[in-house]
């Protein structure tokens, strides 16, 4: 399956498409709109930085706002687990609409890198609790 995407347009400084929050050394990143080339670097360069600098425990990604995800979607998101996992952090998916599941499904995505998924941040934070 080809993972590649166009070239993006260039995107404003406050093109936010991912934010970040802290709670109990868990951070939460969630999606706010479809990732590009330029998004998806930042997430993931400040994403690894949060872990390291609040010695995170663990990392819940957030999809919930999507309404659809495509290939290129779901491999930023298992390589970016794979990433956290390497920092010896847990890494928990959450809130896939139905839509997103079924396309998940259809183009046999691989989240490997994540070790649950889960149907909300509540959800995730109470996995987290059950797997220190």
């Amino acid at each position: 399956m080809n993972h590649l995407r166009p070239p993006e347009p260039n995107l404003d400084a406050d093109d936010e498409r991912v934010t970040f929050s802290v709670v109990e050394r868990v951070v939460v990143a969630t999606l706010t709109r479809e990732l590009t080339e330029g998004s998806t670097r930042r997430m993931r360069e400040e994403l690894l930085e949060l872990v390291h600098r609040v010695r995170a425990r663990a990392v819940v990604i957030d999809v919930s706002p999507l309404q659809l995800m495509d290939t290129w979607e779901f491999a930023v998101l298992g390589a970016t687990a794979s990433m956290v996992r390497l920092m010896g952090t847990h890494t928990v998916l959450c809130g896939m609409r139905p839509q997103v599941v079924e396309v998940f499904c259809l183009l046999e995505a691989d989240l490997s890198g994540f070790e649950a998924t889960v149907a909300s941040v509540h959800a995730a934070l109470l996995w987290i609790r059950r797997h220190p």
